[in-house]
């Protein structure tokens, strides 16, 4: 009778092994190893999307499949945890045997004999190649730009956050911040399409102007943020900014147009030694300091005549900055009645008699005070306020003339 009870209770057990083995292999991707990591049994959906046969597989091991992705601490990090008896868990990208890529959530399950050691290695793998597709296409559309396909501003700020707070910091940081030259006149007179051909073109030509270890972004419109940090010199940097200058200025073609443009560059610069003082919280305000001081020093360069870079500098930075602000502040002048006309007369020599005045302007800044004609006439003319300020004047002076 306790034999019959005894044989029952295994059959049981039995039957429930079966049922979980295949309920097993109906689902997931199972593979079993010896303590060498050679493989002893696989099942359907293993070979089936290995591409491999399954003799092909039994007897070796999982370098079979490796697609070269993985580094190989993260095999070291994977072996030294299930060697130790431990459950390892992660997602691990594959090749299949005739090229192809294919990602698998893994579980590791080591088996252990009676002195705790492992004997064997269960795996059990599910396919994800169509949810990290999904993924890549998500990360494609978050953090990359769809005209150029490069990155865009918020991956830049994500990966200097990241080196600027590695402890293995690069000695030199440079953030060149570049501009085209001309580029809405390109626009307007040869269209739209030309323009975003030419924004590809200057995409491809700066990846080969700059060491793949750096990276280039698209901040937005004709605008680009490269961050250098392969360079260890000032020198270096420059050198490489001047054959950068130089490429732009390199004709494009463009559906049989020849295409004329060049770029203005602003650079910043950042040393390690100032790294040891950022911490987190701050790296934001650092990374948008660093960029509107490579920003002001491109303005600087356009305004030098364009086709040329400029460093930083905190002079040029304070000189720029009050440029920026009078044009915020010129903008609304006409229409607070910031602007005065101050009369000087015109005498004859010979009889020292007043024949007429010469209507000269000023204007009262509530910010500035009182600024002369050399320091804002130059930013109306390139703000486009310079007609509709001479047309005041021109009816200012006649009216205060009849009166």
């Amino acid at each position: 009778m306790e034999n019959r009870h005894f044989e029952y209770k295994f059959k049981e057990a039995l039957k429930k092994l079966n049922d979980i083995e295949l309920a097993l292999n109906e689902s997931s991707i199972v593979a079993i190893t010896d303590s060498c990591g050679f493989i002893n049994h696989v099942n359907d959906k293993f070979f089936e999307i290995s591409k491999y046969e399954r003799h092909e597989l039994l007897g070796q091991d999982h370098r079979i499949i490796n697609s070269k992705h993985h580094s190989s601490l993260f095999f070291k990090e994977l072996w030294s945890t299930i060697r130790s008896g431990k459950v390892w868990h992660g997602e691990i990208k594959n090749k299949a045997k005739d090229g192809s890529y294919y990602w698998v959530d893994t579980t590791i399950v080591p088996f252990l004999d009676e002195r705790g050691k492992p004997y064997q290695y269960v795996s059990i793998r599910n396919d994800i190649t169509k949810r990290k597709a999904y993924e890549e296409k998500i990360k494609q559309i978050a953090y990359y730009d769809p005209l150029t396909n490069l990155p865009n501003s918020y991956w830049l700020n994500k990966q200097l956050k990241k080196l600027l707070l590695n402890g293995e910091s690069p000695e030199m940081l440079a953030i060149l911040f570049l501009d085209l030259d001309r580029f809405k006149s390109i626009n307007d007179t040869l269209g739209h399409h030309h323009g975003d051909v030419l924004l590809r073109r200057v995409a491809e030509r700066l990846k080969k102007c700059v060491p793949s270890s750096d990276f280039i972004s698209r901040h937005g419109g004709d605008e680009f943020i490269l961050v250098l940090h392969s360079l260890k010199t000032v020198e270096e940097i420059e050198e490489m900014t001047e054959q950068i200058v130089k490429e732009m200025s390199l004709p494009f073609y463009i559906d049989g147009d020849k295409v004329l443009t060049s770029t203005s560059v602003g650079i910043s610069l950042f040393s390690k030694e100032c790294q040891q003082h950022i911490i987190p919280k701050d790296a934001d305000e650092l990374i948008d300091r660093l960029i509107k001081q490579a920003d002001i020093a491109m303005y600087v360069a356009k305004r030098n005549g364009r086709n040329t870079y400029e460093m930083s500098s905190s002079s040029s930075n304070e000189r720029i900055i009050k440029t920026i602000s009078m044009e915020n502040e010129l903008k609304y002048a006409l229409e607070r009645h910031e602007f005065q006309l101050v009369y000087q007369p015109l005498i004859d020599l010979k009889t020292s008699d007043v024949i007429g005045a010469e209507a000269l302007i000023r204007w009262n800044s509530a910010k500035f005070g009182t600024v002369y004609p050399n320091e804002f006439l130059p930013i109306l003319e390139e703000v486009g306020l310079i007609v509709p300020v001479g047309k005041w004047v021109l009816e200012e002076a006649c009216k205060q003339m009849k009166a």
